[in-house]
């Protein structure tokens, strides 16, 4: 998986969280955006030590975290190849799981500027 397969384009994205705010609130989406990036150090943090372990179940966990947070936020391609690494160490297969985590950081780094913008403009 390259980098670019699991980022975002940050028109979708912007289309998810405007779909967002209009159906909870531009306050509500706000403060989702910032529980994401709030969140995001941590499940980063979470993927590189179960990745440097080799911990199967750990990585099904951070995974499982980025799925739903990435998902909420309309970062779908995302959400899909974290998805994938989920599923991967659900089976057991940590190899398969580690070798998606170097494009999901990517991913991640990359979701916060898109963030960052959809929040100076709502």
């Amino acid at each position: 998986m390259s980098e670019e397969s699991a980022r975002d384009r940050a028109g979708d994205v912007a289309q998810a969280l405007h779909a967002l705010a209009n159906l909870l609130g531009h306050d509500t989406a706000r403060r989702l955006c910032a529980l994401y990036q709030s969140r995001m150090p941590e499940i980063m943090k979470a993927l590189e030590a179960a990745s440097a372990s080799g911990d199967a179940q750990a990585l099904r966990r951070a995974a499982h975290d980025l799925v739903t947070n990435a998902g909420t936020m309309g970062f779908m391609r995302l959400a899909s190849e974290a998805r994938a690494a989920e599923e991967s160490a659900a089976r057991g297969d940590a190899a398969a799981a580690q070798s998606r985590v170097p494009a999901l950081l990517a991913a991640i780094a990359a979701s916060f500027p898109v963030v960052d913008a959809w929040i100076q403009v709502a």
